[in-house]
């Protein structure tokens, strides 16, 4: 490889990075655009939160089942191609959740988006795992978990003010217009590895050998049985489940209603509070990453502290009386949002560490799966608790959400005993690169 070959190797890594960011922040995008609109939602559909739970938990259900298969067809198929055709399932599931005309035809579309869209992001890490050197992993995953989360900003304030000029149906039409785009985009420029790109005589010793798509491979159930024997499978999934899970049951669905109905903010002053919730998710993975390269604080120990300040930080969310004074909400919005929403960087660069190179998009998709399977499951479970509480009702009190709230510290403290208890501390990432490489 010559001397001028290195540099565009670098600048043409550093642009897939930006755009299948821009592509996961679309994904942010829809897994919280609901809890902004819920209320003009479950308006026009005349619903109360047991139904509207049933139609934004249904992006969750195939979100997380396409995550396994996200993994086998990154490894087998190419990221290029997995991105590209179901971006575009993605933007037709946008288009019919925005012209439903029933709560049944909004849930179909929503479904729609969810197997669309949830194959957007381990077929992502996949291509920065040839394309970034293996020291960069880490940093790289936080940086993705952080500017693609920015599509959870987007869905906060920005997305309640176009509501209130376009409607939330015209937002959506506008939301799969832009879907469209970026899937062209990516057909058009990404490329799964540097040697398909400049060819297959470039020599780039710093990167972490990976197979290409379409190599022969070992029989996927037999990879499947090997990945969940490993301890820290089982360690990290529940991780997501619970933290993960909660962190977007509660921003996708529960937290506009919750401030609006609970707190009696404004919609623009519940949208803010929502903008820096959705800011800590954006800020907190850059941040872990940080933290994580420097390699002073173990991975285990990491995410010990963000089960440690969640659980602090739900406190007031279970009592059934307002303590936090309006003007404190954000920056408890913005700490939640962070060590609530934004250590994942940390567990899927665990995963990295763990499994060998030519598995590592099955093992993220097999793990990646529980945070879409716990945030379906904790929406329906919370939308059941309040219907149980107020049948029929769309609006509730705050010792009502309280109630429903107990949930959700319940899933932090079974999150902080599963990793003190199952995860064991890590070896540092270099050594186990070195490891996989023998």
């Amino acid at each position: 490889m010559s001397p001028a070959q290195k540099p565009d190797i670098q600048k043409y890594a550093w642009f897939l990075f930006f755009l299948l960011t821009a592509c996961y922040a679309l994904v942010s995008f829809f897994r919280t655009s609901t809890s902004t609109l819920a209320v003009d939602i479950m308006t026009d559909f005349a619903v109360g939160g047991g139904l509207m739970s049933v139609m934004s938990s249904a992006y969750f259900y195939p979100y997380g089942f396409m995550q396994i298969p996200a993994g086998i067809l990154s490894d087998r198929w190419g990221s290029r191609n997995t991105i590209t055709l179901f971006m575009l399932l993605g933007a037709a599931g946008t288009l019919l959740f925005a012209l439903s005309t029933s709560v049944t035809a909004a849930t179909v579309g929503r479904v729609i988006i969810g197997m669309g869209m949830g194959m957007v992001f381990v077929p992502s890490l996949r291509v920065f795992l040839r394309w970034f050197p293996h020291h960069q992993h880490v940093l790289i995953t936080g940086l993705i978990l952080s500017l693609g989360s920015g599509g959870m900003l987007l869905a906060t304030w920005p997305l309640m003010k176009l509501a209130q000029f376009t409607g939330w149906r015209g937002s959506m039409l506008l939301a799969a217009v832009v879907t469209v785009c970026m899937s062209v985009a990516v057909w058009i420029w990404t490329r799964n590895t540097p040697e398909e790109k400049f060819g297959s005589n470039i020599d780039l010793p710093d990167r972490l050998p990976v197979a290409p798509a379409g190599h022969k491979s070992q029989p996927i159930g037999k990879v499947m049985s090997y990945i969940v024997r490993k301890p820290a499978y089982w360690a990290i999934s529940v991780w997501f489940f619970c933290i993960y899970g909660s962190f977007f049951a509660i921003t996708s669905l529960w937290a506009g209603p919750y401030f609006i109905q609970g707190y009696g903010l404004s919609k623009d002053a519940a949208g803010g509070v929502l903008f820096f919730m959705a800011l800590g998710a954006v800020l907190g993975p850059s941040l872990a990453g940080f933290i994580a390269q420097r390699e002073t604080f173990s991975k285990k120990f990491l995410l010990i502290v963000s089960c440690v300040i969640s659980i602090l930080l739900g406190i007031p969310l279970v009592l059934p009386t307002p303590v936090l004074p309006e003007l404190v909400l954000p920056a408890w919005a913005l700490l939640f949002g962070i060590f609530c929403g934004g250590f994942g960087g940390i567990a899927l660069a665990k995963i990295q560490d763990e499994f060998p190179s030519e598995i590592v998009g099955t093992a993220t998709g097999m793990i990646n799966i529980y945070c879409y399977i716990g945030t379906a499951l904790l929406q329906l479970v919370s939308g059941w608790i309040m219907e149980w509480q107020a049948p029929g009702q769309s609006s509730y009190q705050l010792s009502q959400y309280a109630v429903m709230f107990m949930l959700f510290m319940t899933m932090f403290i079974c999150a902080l005993i599963a990793v003190i208890f199952c995860l064991r501390s890590e070896e540092r990432t270099k050594h186990a690169y070195a490891t996989a490489k023998e």
